[in-house]
C-alpha cells in the first residue's frame, strides 16, 4: 500500500527530519537513507516499521539539521573533498589553482559532534520516528478504507451473480437430464440388451458430474469470509490472498461444468471480478 509520513523533532544539539514512503509490495522490503554520523539509527527504524506493518517496500530518509554551535568543521572530510576537486583539476584543468576556501562552500564537510548516548538526542529521534510512523499509518489507513469499499462492491456484485447462477443452474442440470437421457434411449433403441437399472445409473452419473451445488456453495461461503476479513481490524492481506485463490478454484470449475453459453458467461464473470481483486489483494497489509 502506498502511504507517506514526515516527522519532526528537535533537541539542543539540533532537528530531526524522518520521512518515510511505501509502495506496494507482496513482502515486507524496507531501505534506510540516515547519516554516517547516525548510522544505528537505521536498525532502530527497520525494528519499528517491522513491528507496525507487514506489506510494502518502504524508504526512510532521516535528516538531521545541526544546531550551529555544535558543528564543526570535518578535516577528513575535507581531504577527500580536495584531494577528489584535485584529480578533477588536473583531469579537466591542468595547472588551474585551486584556492582551499573552495571547500568552505561545502556545507557537508560540517558535521556535528554528536553523541548517540545523549538522552535527549535519543528522545528527539523517538519522537520523529513516531510521529513519521503515525503520519504513515494514517495515509495506509484512508487507502485501506478506499480499498476495502471497492472490495465491498465486487464481492456484491460476485453475489448477484451467483443469484443469477442459482436461478439457471437446476434448470440447466434438468434440460441435461432429459437430453442425455433422450440420446441414450436412441442409441440403445432396439437392443435386447437395453437395462433400464443401469441406463438409470449412468444418467444419474452424469448429473453429478455436472452438477456444480458444491462449488456455488463453497464460493458463496468465501465471499462471506472476505466480507469479513475486509471489515476486521488489523492486517487481511494475506487472507483475502488465500481466499481469492480458493474462489478463482471454485469459479475455474464452474466454468469447466457449464452447460449453457449463459452459465459459461457467467462464470467468465466471476473469475474476471476475482482477478481484479488478487492483483490488489497482493499489496494490502
Amino acid at each position: 500500500m502506498t502511504g507517506f509520513g514526515k516527522g519532526v523533532a528537535s533537541c539542543t544539539s539540533g532537528e530531526f527530519a524522518i520521512e518515510l514512503r511505501s509502495v506496494n509490495h507482496r513482502q515486507i522490503e524496507i531501505r534506510v537513507n540516515a547519516p554516517r554520523e547516525l548510522s544505528s539509527a537505521t536498525g532502530r527504524i527497520e525494528q519499528t516499521i517491522r513491528s507496525r506493518f507487514s506489506r510494502g517496500r518502504f524508504d526512510a530518509h532521516v535528516r538531521f539539521e545541526v544546531s550551529s554551535s555544535r558543528s564543526v568543521f570535518s578535516m577528513a572530510r575535507a581531504k577527500e573533498a580536495y584531494a577528489a576537486l584535485l584529480g578533477l583539476r588536473d583531469e579537466l584543468a591542468p595547472g588551474e589553482a585551486l584556492p582551499f576556501t573552495t571547500l568552505l562552500s561545502m556545507p557537508q564537510l560540517f558535521v556535528a559532534e554528536l553523541n548517540t548516548e545523549d538522552n535527549a538526542l535519543k528522545d528527539a529521534f523517538e519522537r520523529a520516528l513516531g510521529a513519521a510512523v503515525f503520519s504513515l499509518d494514517e495515509t495506509r489507513t484512508s487507502e485501506g478504507a478506499a480499498l476495502a469499499s471497492e472490495f465491498t462492491a465486487r464481492l456484491s456484485s460476485m453475489r448477484e451473480t451467483i443469484k443469477k447462477l442459482d436461478v439457471m443452474l437446476p434448470r440447466a442440470l434438468s434440460d441435461h437430464h432429459q437430453r442425455m437421457s433422450m440420446r441414450i434411449q436412441g442409441w440403445l433403441s432396439g437392443r435386447e440388451f437395453a437395462d433400464p437399472a443401469r441406463l438409470a445409473q449412468e444418467l444419474a452419473i452424469a448429473s453429478e458430474r455436472a452438477d456444480t451445488t458444491e462449488e456455488v456453495a463453497r464460493l458463496v461461503a468465501h465471499i462471506a469470509a472476505a466480507e469479513v476479513a475486509t471489515t476486521t481490524e488489523g492486517p487481511c492481506g494475506r487472507r483475502l490472498d488465500f481466499l481469492l485463490q480458493e474462489m478463482s478454484r471454485e469459479a475455474n470449475t464452474l466454468g469447466a461444468k457449464s452447460l449453457t453459453a449463459e452459465i459459461s458467461h457467467l462464470s467468465i464473470e466471476l473469475r474476471a471480478e476475482i482477478e481484479r481483486m488478487r492483483e490488489q489483494a497482493q499489496n494490502i497489509e
